[in-house]
């Protein structure tokens, strides 16, 4: 069976065995087989209910992240995802003037009047060290950073104002659905379909798409630090196994766990944040995938 064909370019997109289209590759013919259909991609930033682990949420002061899957929480059934997606200042410790979280995310069109998903309930902190606004140190480290470019070196250089004063724990809130039935377990594929998670390994909250870094909080220490208990049973990854996320941004994707107890700094624009023990993977990733769920099958 033909799927598609392109005249002017001469490619096809076929189902079936080579023979069928011997007589196309030879007058010339690229023949692109597949092995199943081609398929409307699942819109992971539209409202949906039940919400599932995948799919856009973020503060009403934000602009968009991931909703990263169900936690218990005193008893009853409660969401997760990052500190700087349930709160627009996750550098305090305080709870956030507004306490509405949506889905979708106001960058995906949410809205307050249609679109309250869960209210806001606890985070943890974010300790930065700020950056240097000194027209002096800025120069400097343009020089140096350009120079390191230059000359294929790996380090740069941040000046800051303030040195953080505390150390961090994980990146990861917690907030409580509106209503009963509004989220469920499931953590989706990019059909929208379910998928058969074994264990979760933690959160995602950083990451490179340039590079496909993708760094996550791990499940233990988000336990231990928010007092929750993730409904999937808990497994550190080995280094060189393969683990999965699922975000609201690019999807399904699948990596190479790379380290399992790095402490990594992470821009969080305000200045920088050191996050200890985390999942470093080489893996797709980009912005609004914050709070993704982070597993193996």
């Amino acid at each position: 069976m033909i799927i598609g064909r392109d005249d002017k370019n001469r490619v096809m997109l076929v189902i079936g065995s080579e023979k069928r289209f011997k007589s196309f590759s030879e007058e010339g013919w690229k023949i692109i087989r597949l092995k199943g259909s081609i398929r409307a991609l699942f819109d992971r930033t539209a409202y949906i209910r039940p919400v599932p682990a995948g799919v856009s949420v973020g503060h009403v002061n934000i602009t968009a992240g991931t909703h990263g899957g169900v936690v218990e929480y005193q008893g009853r059934l409660h969401g997760i995802s990052n500190s700087h997606v349930v709160t627009d200042n996750p550098h305090v410790s305080d709870p956030p003037e507004r306490l509405e979280i949506l889905q979708p995310a106001p960058y995906d069109k949410g809205n307050l009047a249609m679109h309250l998903f869960a209210r806001y309930v606890k985070h943890a902190k974010i300790n930065i060290s700020e950056k240097s606004w000194c027209p002096i140190a800025y120069v400097k480290d343009a020089i140096y950073n350009r120079l390191a470019k230059a000359f294929d070196r790996g380090t740069r250089s941040f000046s800051f104002m303030m040195l953080q004063q505390e150390e961090n724990t994980v990146d990861a809130g917690i907030y409580e659905p509106v209503s009963l039935g509004t989220i469920t377990e499931d953590v989706i594929d990019d059909n929208g379909n379910p998928i058969k998670v074994k264990y979760v390994c933690g959160l995602l909250f950083a990451g490179s798409d340039v590079d496909n870094i993708m760094v996550a909080c791990r499940a233990d220490n988000i336990e231990k630090t928010l007092g929750v208990k993730f409904i999937h049973e808990i497994k550190i990854p080995e280094v060189g196994e393969t683990i999965f996320k699922s975000g609201r941004s690019t999807g399904l994707t699948f990596g190479e766990t790379l380290a399992n107890d790095m402490n990594v700094s992470v821009d969080y624009i305000k200045g920088i944040g050191t996050i200890p023990h985390c999942i470093v993977a080489r893996l797709k990733c980009a912005g609004g995938d914050s709070g993704s769920f982070v597993g193996i099958m």
